[in-house]
């Protein structure tokens, strides 16, 4: 056993150090309150009655744990013998470890970190960590201004709902995050809502559109860009797919180079890819005239005007039916149904970009933390962490 005096002597409020030894790499500091006798019956100070030692654990000094074996009096009435502990602003009542290391770990808890790390980091046990984050009070802003409103569900796998709904105001800040993405969910999340949404930006689920209509009938709906051009792509991959399950040997080539046809086509592409590309789309008609109405639908998005956007819409919708094939057909009936949405992406210039950088975020705490059951403390570390 290592056994050394130590000249470490944290600063302490109503206590008196005495001495401080390391013992096995953890400081041991005895130190004694510094005595204040209360008043009790007619004004008179209480008398000494005996003393107890405590042991609390403070802020770690150079990676080591710190304990500080505290000597408290106990004080005693001489007229009602009453008796009571004397207490230092150093601890809560009851509990053996200070303020001040609660308060880091409440600091820590907005860092990307699991429970285990931040345990270890403050000498603690995992249930400490869980305990103050339980009796954390955290709130979304107050001020928030949902005219515009962001809503998109990511996979969390909370408490049996495999699928929770974030949403966020037209500053990028936190609203709620809701425990399911169910209509009734979201219908009383918003109704609850100070400012009534008057543009909800959301993803291409259609019971989000059905919810949103229902309770804000005037409310302009605009599609996330990105899951709208995904719509083009998966209609390009789902063909590809139906092709090279016909005939393997014809259509290998379709597989080995599936990702030069899920490039954007009006991005730039090499002599190499240009050369390897004409060549995939020789391979199948259907494939060469949906690629080119693909082309199309992505310079839809570079219009400026949104009654330039609607034009272009239209003379796609049209092209698509013309294919008449089952991938052309999907994306034709997906547009019309989304036409207006989609307009209104020109016309608001907004996105849910930011909403899916959030999503990236939630999914490493998730993934940091290995997984949180518990829907009430996912909820804060986001509330924490974002």
């Amino acid at each position: 056993m290592q056994n050394n005096n130590s000249t470490f002597k944290p600063e302490l409020q109503q206590v008196k150090n005495i001495k401080t030894v390391m013992i096995d790499n953890v400081y041991h500091i005895y130190a004694t309150r510094i005595d204040n006798r209360p008043t009790c019956c007619h004004n008179h100070k209480m008398q000494i009655k005996d003393y107890r030692v405590v042991n609390i654990l403070i802020p770690s000094y150079q990676g080591k744990k710190v304990i500080l074996h505290l000597k408290k009096q106990r004080y005693k009435c001489r007229h009602c013998n009453k008796t009571i502990t004397s207490q230092v602003s150093e601890v809560e009542k009851h509990s053996n470890i200070s303020n001040k290391v609660k308060q880091q770990i409440q600091e820590k808890l907005k860092q990307i970190k699991s429970f285990k790390q931040i345990a270890k980091e403050e000498k603690v046990s995992i249930n400490t960590v869980i305990r103050i984050i339980d009796k954390m009070q955290v709130q979304a802003k107050q001020d928030i201004d949902t005219s515009i409103l962001y809503i998109d569900e990511f996979k969390g796998n909370i408490q049996k709902e495999k699928y929770q709904l974030g949403m966020y105001d037209k500053d990028h800040n936190v609203v709620d995050i809701l425990q399911n993405r169910n209509s009734q969910t979201i219908k009383q999340k918003i109704t609850q809502l100070k400012i009534q949404p008057q543009i909800i930006v959301m993803d291409m689920f259609k019971p989000f559109k059905n919810t949103v209509i229902q309770i804000l009938p005037t409310a302009e709906i605009v599609a996330d860009k990105y899951h709208v051009i995904r719509q083009g792509v998966w209609s390009i991959r789902d063909l590809r797919v139906e092709l090279f399950n016909k005939d393997e040997k014809k259509y290998k080539d379709l597989k080995k180079y599936w990702k030069l046809l899920s490039k954007n086509p009006t991005s730039q592409f090499s002599d190499k890819q240009k050369k390897r590309l004409k060549k995939l789309l020789n391979l199948d008609e259907n494939l060469k005239k949906l690629y080119k109405i693909i082309k199309e639908f992505y310079k839809m998005f570079e219009v400026k005007r949104h009654t330039t956007i609607k034009s272009k819409i239209e003379k796609i919708i049209e092209e698509l039916i013309q294919l008449n094939i089952k991938q052309s057909i999907k994306l034709a009936n997906t547009l019309i149904n989304w036409k207006q949405e989609i307009i209104n992406i020109i016309k608001y210039k907004i996105n849910n970009g930011y909403v899916e950088g959030y999503n990236n975020k939630i999914k490493v705490i998730k993934r940091v933390s290995f997984g949180l059951r518990n829907y009430e403390r996912f909820r804060k570390l986001i509330y924490l962490r974002i």
